[in-house]
């Protein structure tokens, strides 16, 4: 639109007749574009899960914010720690920040993709070299796999970062990690449709299989993981898979809702 001319088709339906164009609409309009990015809506979605290690039960928690500047995910994991990714594009990661249940930062990660490039700072500082389809091995992959996955019967590759080594109380074991594990190439695969029941209601969903790729690093690590998620809204309904002590873990989403809020508050990476 050239500035100061009216939009097109306005004037010639102002010109037909039983046609009129809605003032307070036009005048509505223009008021939340002329809004700073901060106060325009942001559509919040979020996920409230239950982990499952042995016979315990813990809460998670993950918020999904839709903002101007891209898509801000928090994952509350059940220690108490938080997880928070910044994807500039649906399935571009551009950061993640790691806090511990202290509230203290850990590590940093910055994805440069004009340089190929993945750095991390804090606990360990590394910069790796980077695919385009490169993530990090963190709660947000719930997210990411609602967006990025193969088709039906089908199988995608990707890589994946293990950043957050806090964990790990070894300092040198952390270095070791840091320097001999960079980004493993993984594989996504379809395994067909299954009905999966949580508290009492029937889901129709589609498996999914992640694994690593890499057949030398397969044999060091030959668990799989397995996610489900519903056919209709691709929400993610639920998660298995082996842990660092190898326990098995389920992940259940035990609710799930959507709001927006005119004028949010909220922290920026």
């Amino acid at each position: 639109m050239v500035p100061g001319q009216a939009p097109a088709g306005a004037a010639g339906l102002a010109g037909v007749k039983g046609v009129s164009v809605n003032r307070p609409f036009v005048l509505g309009l223009l008021f939340c574009l002329a809004l700073p990015v901060s106060a325009r809506p942001v559509k919040i979605e979020t996920y409230i899960f239950d982990i499952q290690v042995e016979k315990s039960h813990l809460p998670i928690t993950m918020t999904v914010e839709y903002r101007e500047d891209g898509i801000h995910i928090v994952y509350c994991n059940e220690f108490g720690e938080k997880e928070i990714s910044f994807f500039s594009e649906p399935t571009r990661l551009a950061r993640v920040v790691y806090i511990d249940a202290e509230g203290r930062q850990t590590a940093r990660v910055e994805y440069d993709y004009l340089k190929h490039t993945v750095t991390l700072t804090g606990l360990i500082n590394v910069c790796y070299r980077s695919a385009e389809n490169t993530y990090d091995n963190n709660g947000s992959l719930l997210y990411l796999f609602s967006r990025l996955y193969p088709p039906p019967g089908g199988k995608i590759n990707f890589y994946l970062i293990q950043s957050n080594l806090s964990h790990i109380d070894d300092s040198f074991l952390r270095f070791l990690i840091s320097q001999l594990v960079g980004p493993v190439r993984m594989y996504l695969k379809d395994q067909g449709q299954e009905s999966v029941e949580v508290l009492g209601q029937n889901y129709a969903t589609t498996r999914y299989e992640l694994g690593i790729a890499d057949g030398s690093l397969a044999r060091f690590w030959p668990h799989t993981y397995h996610f489900w998620y519903s056919l209709d809204e691709r929400l993610p309904v639920q998660y298995q898979g082996i842990d660092a002590q190898r326990r098995v873990n389920t992940i259940t989403l035990v609710d799930f809702y959507v709001r927006e809020y005119p004028n949010p508050e909220l922290p920026t990476l």
